[in-house]
Formats: structure tokens, sequence, C-alpha cells
């Protein structure tokens, strides 16, 4: 069964990959793949974005047999096209296939010893998933939140992933399992990618070796900080312990994640779902660079591109902000070199912004529209000054930034030596430096108002911090592996300078400082994966279902959870217990995609920007079960919230401690009874009809 579940998913990311391919051979077509590392995400994103699109304006429904409809169509003419243009595979598709694979079965064989989908956000992601599995139009309800609206979150990358558990009639725990996976295989496979592009000179297995170095330095090193920690302790003569959530809470009340913990950590939340697309912007960039501005090919470009730059805004909207800002500074680089009057160069720059700009706005209108960002103060400007006195600490920062910071001062120094020739120094690694620096840099005097902001000061800037370091890990990382091999790759400028003899020391020196830096994070994944996964306890049973651990722990949660998707359709309104945010609570909403009136409040305060409202729901669901009100008064909660189905099972009691069953029997029919769960559905007469 499960092997069956790992060949569907895979065949059908192959497929989607066959479906970008027009698109990515037309955009990197001087590319050596012709762009195959990224066909797959590309072509799941537009068969996606366009089945989503035609459902949010109520044109094709988001069932089974439309899927299969769109994607035969979508296989057979990407295979037309495969056919007329004479496609010719090459080495680098293959070895990026075997790549994408490869590390797919690595960590699905990781990840299956502790396939767990609770604890910090992944119940809430795996609640997104369910619920837009059981929606026919978009956007879809808000599993957490009954009568009160749509998911009011990023939910447009949990939904290209339901799109693969959709065809593929896979169940949503599976698939959130699957999905981890698949960015981090995409996410290597597109730094390869980049990397195989950008090292033009130098012998192939040097160019191959080096990208594949560059791919997983990025993807699975630390930072500094458990390596500095590993020093400290050696030197003062203590036992050194570490736990691999440390390094990323390193500067005081922010969040410092970056892909490796995201991907040991298992949350298949917003940034880390952004993350193989952050990798296609930084692989789009050196193609912009190419299109002169104020040209139809720049045009065709910015059109071509603009659905996905504009659709980070529903997968991650930082993302968003991150990638604009990069083709912003492309452009203002091109149209400050034209040779023209400043109108004319206006009249350029405008052009390119807004062909980047309007045709992805108009494909999001529908999300953009229903989308309702919980940032500033009402009626505010959302963007705040960070005051002095909270800047980042010098030694922190370092910790996280010095194995990055270091690649450009030492290819100064090579210039400076004549090991590299001028013309090394090439326009995009500057362009990712830049960017990086700008982000890294910008959080200390600027952060965005949201939540944390209006109810817990100290944290004002956490998700400022969190998201735009997360981006500058990656584009920061690309431009720091780019200057390290063009210095170790060089070869010697002729010169006559006295600093002649000190060339070849100095490349000894980088390649030793590389290698130290290198080994001294990339431990870190090693560390991380021990930490989270049981890898040695052969008793374990693996499997990828993210809800076996229910059937192990909580057996009659599971055969009501696993009825109730059998057995009922579309998405009625079910009450279950309301408890804190990262625990157990909220789990039959989360697990089978039906709304019950209140999931996580702190999570619905996050998103709606009011906690009125979430904590009124939670006190009215404990006073339900409790039997604290009047009969009226538990007519008008089950009336007012549209409740069909009312569950008691253990978390129930564990938490009402005055439930009174019988009282709850009497509201209508016990449909479901086993051992000590059980489920009514609610009378029509108490739903007002």
């Amino acid at each position: 069964m499960e092997i069956k579940i790992f060949l569907i998913w895979y065949l059908l990311m192959f497929a989607f990959g066959i479906i970008g391919l027009p698109i990515t051979s037309y955009i990197f077509k001087n590319w050596k793949d012709k762009g195959y590392a990224f066909s797959k995400f590309i072509g799941l994103f537009s068969f996606g974005i366009v089945w989503w699109f035609l459902s949010a304006i109520k044109i094709l429904p988001y069932t089974q047999y439309i899927g299969w409809a769109l994607f035969v169509l979508a296989i057979a003419g990407s295979l037309y096209w495969i056919y007329k243009t004479k496609f010719k595979i090459t080495k680098y598709m293959i070895m990026e296939e075997i790549l994408f694979l490869g590390t797919i079965l690595i960590w699905t064989y990781i990840r299956s010893f502790n396939p767990r989908a609770e604890g910090t956000e992944k119940m809430m992601n795996l609640a997104f998933m369910n619920s837009i599995n059981r929606t026919e139009n978009f956007p879809p309800l808000d599993p957490w939140l009954a009568q009160g609206g749509n998911i009011n979150y990023y939910y447009i990358g949990h939904y290209l992933f339901a799109i693969i558990g959709k065809l593929g009639n896979i169940s949503m725990s599976y698939v959130y399992n699957y999905a981890l996976v698949t960015i981090i295989a995409q996410t290597f496979t597109g730094l390869f990618a980049v990397f195989i592009e950008l090292f033009k000179k130098g012998k192939e297995w040097v160019k191959i070796t080096f990208a594949l170095l560059g791919a997983t330095w990025i993807s699975y090193a630390g930072n500094l900080h458990m390596a500095y920690n590993w020093f400290a302790a050696y030197f003062k003569g203590e036992e050194f312990t570490y736990f691999f959530p440390d390094s990323t809470r390193i500067i005081e009340f922010t969040i410092n994640e970056y892909p490796a913990y995201s991907i040991v950590l298992g949350d298949v939340h917003g940034h880390y779902l952004a993350l193989p697309f952050l990798v296609i912007v930084i692989a789009l960039a050196p193609v912009a660079l190419t299109k002169k501005i104020g040209t139809k090919s720049k045009i065709k470009f910015n059109l071509l591109i603009s659905p996905l730059i504009i659709g980070l805004y529903g997968i991650n909207s930082w993302d968003m902000i991150t990638a604009l800002f990069i083709f912003t500074l492309i452009h203002l680089y091109q149209t400050v070199g034209l040779k023209e009057v400043l109108e004319i160069k206006i009249k350029y720059f405008l052009i390119a912004e807004a062909t980047l700009l309007f045709p992805g706005l108009i494909l999001m209108l529908p999300y953009i529209i229903n989308y309702s960002p919980a940032v500033g103060p009402e009626g505010g400007f959302p963007v705040g000054i960070v005051p002095f006195r909270t800047k980042s600490a010098p030694l922190p920062w370092m910790q996280f930034w010095f194995q990055f910071l270091i690649a450009p001062f030492l290819f100064m120094i090579a210039l400076w030596l004549k090991i590299v020739k001028e013309s090394a120094l090439k326009l995009f690694p500057v362009l990712l430096t830049i960017t990086a620096i700008s982000l890294i840099i910008g959080v200390e005097f600027f952060y965005i108002k949201d939540i944390f902001d209006a109810s817990n000061k100290p944290y004002f800037r956490t998700n400022t911090v969190f998201k735009f370091y997360y981006h500058a890990w990656v584009i920061f990382g690309v431009a720091a592996v780019s200057y390290i091999f063009a210095i170790l790759n060089a070869e010697a400028v002729k010169t006559k300078s006295k600093l002649k003899k000190f060339q070849t020391p100095y490349k000894y020196f980088v390649f030793s400082i590389s290698s130290l830096i290198f080994i001294m994070t990339f431990v870190y994944i090693f560390v991380a994966v021990d930490d989270f996964y049981p890898t040695d306890n052969k008793d374990i049973q693996q499997t990828m279902d993210g809800i076996d651990y229910i059937q192990k722990e909580k057996p009659s949660d599971y055969k009501a959870i696993i009825w109730l998707r059998q057995n009922i359709e579309g998405q009625p309104v079910i009450l279950e217990e309301v408890g804190d945010a990262y625990t157990y609570s909220a789990r039959i909403s989360s697990t089978t995609g039906l709304p019950t009136v209140m999931g996580w409040p702190t999570h619905e305060w996050q998103w709606r920007g009011t906690s009125e409202e979430a904590f009124k729901r939670k006190a009215e669901v404990e006073s339900f079960y409790n039997g604290t009100v009047t009969d009226e008064a538990y007519k008008e909660f089950l009336s007012r919230y549209k409740v069909e189905l009312i569950f008691v099972g253990n978390k129930e009691r564990e938490t009402y401690s005055q439930i009174d069953e019988e009282r709850i029997k009497s509201y209508g029919e016990v449909i479901y009874d086993e051992t000590d769960t059980f489920i009514v559905r609610v009378d029509d007469s108490y739903l007002g009809s």
C-alpha cells in the first residue's frame, strides 16, 4: 500500500514535469537542462493556478473528474509539443531526475520514522489541506471558524499539493508528508541546476561536484551557532549538549529559521511551501538580466512569469515581496544603463514593472479580494521603524551570517591578489548579494506590523525577521557558493606584482576555510535528524501516514475520523473540543476537513486580527458541552453556527468535566457509537430549517 502511494505520487510529479516542460524550455532555452529542474513545480503551478481560477470564478468545480479531464488535456498538449519540436533529453535532465528521485527516497525513509502531523503548526496545515480537499469552489472554508468565512491565510501552496492527492486519490495525511519531502527534493535539485548554469568555466566533474556541494550546503547546513557552542563547551571543559531548534532562536525575540531546520521539523507551512518557488525566482533572475529593458523580449518574459511572481502572494506573501524586490532591482539596473533620455528611461521602467505585475494581479484577483491580511493597525500604515535598543546583538547575528558574509570578502581579496580577473565579478552574484544584505539589514530598521506587534510587544518584529532571513539564507547562499567557486576554479592572472607569491597559498587558505565552514555547518543536519527521527529504532513500523499516531495512541478517535471521511460528504459543521494552539485540540476538523465552531483561538486571532470572536466561541463551546446554559441557548447556538454533527470522545470528556452526554444525544440521532466515542447528527429543528 505504501509503495503504491509513493509510486502514484512520483509518477504524478513526473507528469507535471512533462506539463511544465514547454514553459521551462522556452524560458530557459539557453540552459543546459532547458529548465527541466523546474518543470515539475512550474507544471504543477501552471496547471493548478488555471484550475483554481476557473473554480474561483465558478466555471469549473474542484472535483476529481474535472481534474483528470484537465490533466489529460494538459499532458496531451505537452506530449504533442514534445513530438512537434523533436525535443531531446540531455544528460543534465537525467542527472536532475536521479537527484530528485534520490532525494525523495532518502527523506521518505527518514520521515517514515516520525510522520506525525501533530505539534507546532502541523495540524493547522493538515486542516487546510483537508478543507481544500472537500471544497468544490474556491476560496475554501476556514476549517476552524464555522460560518465565519473562508481561510484567511496563505493556502495556495497547500492547494497545489492537495491537487496531487485529488488526482491520485491519496489521503491528505499522506499528502502532507509527501509534500514535505517533495519540497526539499525540488529545492535541492533546483539549486543544483542554478549552479550548473552559473559555473561556466572549468572541468565538467569539478562543476558538477561543486554544484552538488553548493546545493547540499544551502539545503542542509545549519548556521555557526552549534559550532560556536561546541567550541565554548570544549574550552570551558563542559559537556556539550545541543537540541536542533536552539540555532533558530539566537537573536532575541525573533525566529531565525532556515531550510535544514524546516525539513527536519516537518511543518508544511507557507514559508516552506514557497521555498522551491524562491529557488525558481533566483533562476529567473539571470534570464531577466539577458532581456533588454524596453524590448518585446522583456515584455513577453515579464508577462509569462507574472502569474508565478504574484502567485507567491497566495503561497507566502513575504516571498512575493522579495521576488518583486529582485526584479525591480534588475529593472532599475537596466534602466540606468540605457543611453536614452530620462523620459524614455522612466517609460521603459514603468512598462517593465507593469508587465510584471498586472497579469498576475488579474489572475490572483479572486484570492486578493477574499484575503484580508492582518497587518498594521486599523487604518494605519503597516510598516514600523525598529527602535535602536532592539537591534540584533552582534554575536548571534554573526553566528547566523558569518558563513555567507565571508565569501564576498574572500573574493575581493582574490581580486586584489590578481587570482581572479575583474571580469569574474559577475553581475548576478552581486545582485543576489545586494538583495540579501538589503533584507538582513532592512529588518534592523523596518518591520511589518502584525499581531505580534499588537499583542506581544517584545516580539514585534518576529515575523519580519523570520520570513526575510529565510529568503536571505537561500539568496546569499547562492551568491556565496558562486564567489568561492570563482576563486577556487580561477586560473591565476599573469602579473609582475610582488603579491604573486601569495596566490597559491591564498587559494589553499580559501579552500581550507570553506571546507571548515562546510563541515561545521553541515554536521547540523545529522544532529537534527538524530534529535527528531528515531532511525535507530528498528521496532518502529515505518509509514508516511501523518495520522498513524492517532491510530496507535487514540484508536477510538482514529476509527471515528476514518468513518467521518468515508461517510460524510460536503462540509457540514462538526462540534468538537476547543483547546490551545500546537496541541492535539481541533483534531477532528484538522484530519477530516469538516469545519468546526472554533479550532485554535490564537491562530484565528492571528489570521483575523482580532481575538474577541475566537475566544467568545471557545467559551460558547465550553458552555455547550458542560451544559451551563438554558435549552433555548443551546438551540440558538446550534442554529447560529449551523452545527450538524456533535462529536464526543475522550478529548471532550477530559476538557469538559461536566459534560452531559445524554442531553447531547437528545439533540438528534446518534449516527456513530463505538467504544468511548459517539457522533450525533443534529435534528433539523435545532438548525432553524
